[in-house]
C-alpha cells in the first residue's frame, strides 16, 4: 500500500435487526422485510473514495428470517396463490401483506475486488424452496443467478 492511500478493515456482527433499518441507512431500495442476522469481515484500500469498492475483499454471512420479498415476479405470485400450505401459514402481523413470504433466506458470500460470489444461497418458504449461486458486482443493478426450485408442501397430482 502506498503512503498516501487509505485502508479500512472491519468486522461487524448483528442479530435480529430489521432489514428496513439497514437498507435505509445504506441508501438501498427496500426489497425485503424481515429479521436480519449477519456477520461481515471486510478490507479495502485505495487512493480515493471511488477506489474503495473495486478493492473490497472479505466475506459475509447473511440470514433473513420471517420475511417478505417485496417485489416478487408473476411466477412467484402464481405459485403463492396456488399454494395450499400458504393458506395455513400465517405471516407475522408486522410484515407487509404484499410480496412473497419466506421463513428464511440466507447464505455466505465471498468478496474479491468488489465482486460478491455465493454458492449456497437458500430460501425456504411455504410456497417453494430455492437454492442459488451467483455473482454480484456493485456496478450492476441485479445479480447473475443460477437457481434451483422445489415446491414446498403437498403437491397435487393427477
Amino acid at each position: 500500500m502506498k503512503d498516501d492511500a487509505m485502508a479500512f478493515s472491519g468486522h461487524a456482527e448483528f442479530k435480529d435487526q430489521p432489514v428496513a433499518d439497514l437498507t435505509k441507512r445504506l441508501g438501498i431500495e427496500q426489497a425485503y422485510e424481515g429479521s436480519l442476522t449477519g456477520e461481515a469481515r471486510l478490507y479495502t484500500e485505495g487512493q480515493e473514495w471511488r477506489d474503495l469498492i473495486p478493492h473490497l475483499d472479505g466475506g459475509i454471512n447473511v440470514l433473513i428470517e420471517k420475511g417478505v420479498i417485496m417485489k416478487s415476479n408473476v411466477f412467484l405470485k402464481i405459485l403463492q396463490f396456488l399454494s395450499l400450505q400458504d393458506i395455513f401459514t400465517k405471516r407475522p402481523p408486522d410484515l407487509s401483506k404484499e410480496g412473497l413470504y419466506f421463513e428464511s433466506l440466507g447464505g455466505h458470500g465471498n468478496i474479491e475486488k468488489g465482486i460478491v460470489r455465493t454458492e449456497n444461497a437458500l430460501m425456504r418458504s411455504p410456497v417453494l424452496n430455492a437454492v442459488a449461486t451467483g455473482v454480484r458486482t456493485w456496478a450492476k443493478a441485479w445479480p447473475i443467478l443460477t437457481s434451483g426450485f422445489s415446491r414446498s408442501g403437498p403437491s397435487i397430482r393427477s
